[in-house]
């Protein structure tokens, strides 16, 4: 707005975390939740006040407090009581999550030993570690203390402006980027939100969320809001496509795909006749880089012939140890160039690191979360839980996709609204928000008993 104002935005965020932290322990959680989860992909404002007190510390004090908040709340909850529930409800989840983090955890152990790493809690593996671990918490604190389809829609819509700002904030970055004509320099200036992540991930993290935005736009009655969200689904589209990411755009079609076959017929034909045009309709940089997987003379461009090394390293390494893997975060040190640290497939990255065993947990959870889209799109009276069944659906196909060209699940800013949206969803379908059935009349019967 020209105020100069978001240079003070990260001391704001600072001071207002620990009065948040301390509300969600004495008053609610769900404040905690509210504040800090539409925040989390936002880790360049944390990384702005990684120098202050506890500055580093930020994001995890207050999801610690929102659970100490939660267990107090809980315990001392008279409906617990008498009702006699516990913090598992059955949920189709908590098999595959568990599974999940064991899997990591003997994969860290197995990593500790066999390459004789320090066990420190304060080095950076073990950090890598305790960041992917507060990713399923952050699904257990967002459906546990989401109380009534009030809050659900709330806590919705503060992560659809979240998305919002996301796609603000990269087309701030790209005015000042020459996107005529595509440029690999170009790409690589493309980071900053996700501080330490690229324009891949950008192109993942569009790829994966517009599918909400699509779903509840697809439901929605109201002509205010199906305009303001069919301007945030253009908006994070147009990102889309300047993420320049190829992996994101087959993962946007295929959902689109979905939707389109399952709800919205629409969509097909002006999917088909994209398709059948797409060369005149995108701008010229992107074009550019859909053509680039070959050169002139038949060859893999370099990222491509790159991806097949590191698979083939991949494999090998997983034939070693099929069960359990090498190690958690293990493949970073087969090679000592940046660029060679990650396999480009998350799901070699599993069977390298965490065996058959961590990549079954994987794709045993990803099937539960699509199910639990799915039922919730089948199964609800209620138009906005119908369309946020579905576009989570889709949002899990997209994310299928997205990762077999790289990692786009273990990182706290990418990964985090995932796992808040799969709490959402979570909270829908197993409490039952649909909207109640008004009560029948009964006629008084003149017989008597």
């Amino acid at each position: 707005m020209g105020l100069h104002l978001t240079q003070f935005l990260p001391f704001v965020i600072y001071f207002v975390s620990f009065v948040v932290a301390f509300l969600s322990i004495v008053v609610n959680p769900t404040v905690g939740v509210l504040f800090l989860f539409p925040l989390l992909p936002y880790q360049i404002i944390f990384e702005k006040i990684k120098l202050l007190p506890l500055g580093k510390d930020v994001n995890d004090i207050i999801i610690f407090c929102i659970l100490i908040g939660f267990i107090f709340r809980t315990a001392g909850s008279r409906e617990n009581h008498v009702t006699g529930n516990t913090f598992f409800k059955k949920t189709g989840l908590h098999l595959p999550i568990m599974l999940l983090v064991v899997a990591n955890v003997i994969g860290f152990f197995n990593a500790t030993l066999s390459h004789g790493l320090a066990f420190d809690l304060t080095n950076d593996y073990f950090l890598d570690l305790k960041n992917y671990m507060l990713l399923p918490l952050i699904w257990f604190l967002t459906y546990k203390n989401i109380k009534n389809k009030k809050m659900l829609k709330l806590i919705t819509y503060l992560m659809v402006i979240g998305i919002l700002g996301a796609d603000y904030y990269f087309y701030t970055n790209l005015q000042w980027m020459n996107v005529w004509h595509f440029s690999e320099r170009t790409r690589v200036m493309m980071d900053g939100l996700f501080v330490y992540l690229g324009a891949n991930h950008y192109g993942a993290f569009f790829a994966h969320f517009v599918f909400i935005l699509i779903g509840i736009f697809l439901f929605d009655k109201s002509k205010v809001r199906k305009i303001i969200l069919l301007g945030v689904i253009s908006f994070t589209t147009y990102c889309l496509m300047y993420s320049f990411s190829r992996g994101a755009y087959i993962a946007f079609i295929a959902g689109l795909l979905f939707i389109g076959f399952l709800k919205e017929r629409r969509i097909l034909l002006l999917l088909l006749f994209f398709l059948l045009s797409w060369r005149s309709l995108v701008p010229i940089s992107v074009y550019e880089r859909v053509k680039m997987t070959k050169n002139d003379e038949g060859e893999l461009e370099e990222s491509a012939a790159i991806r097949i090394v590191l698979w083939n390293q991949a494999i090998s390494m997983f034939k070693e140890s099929p069960l359990i893997g090498k190690g958690f975060n293990t493949f970073q040190f087969t090679y000592k160039d940046r660029l060679w640290k990650d396999t480009h497939n998350f799901y070699l990255k599993m069977l390298v690191e965490l065996g058959l065993f961590g990549l079954g947990a994987f794709l045993f959870l990803l099937y539960r979360a699509f199910l639990l889209g799915w039922k919730l799109y089948r199964e609800a009276d209620d138009r906005f839980l119908r369309g946020l069944g579905l576009g989570f659906s889709a949002c899990v196909i997209s994310m299928a996709i997205t990762n077999a060209f790289g990692d786009r699940w273990s990182y706290l800013s990418l990964g985090s609204y995932f796992w808040i949206f799969l709490g959402i969803v979570t909270c829908a379908r197993v409490n039952n928000m649909a909207e109640p059935l008004k009560p029948q009349r009964i006629k008084p019967s003149l017989k008597q008993p």
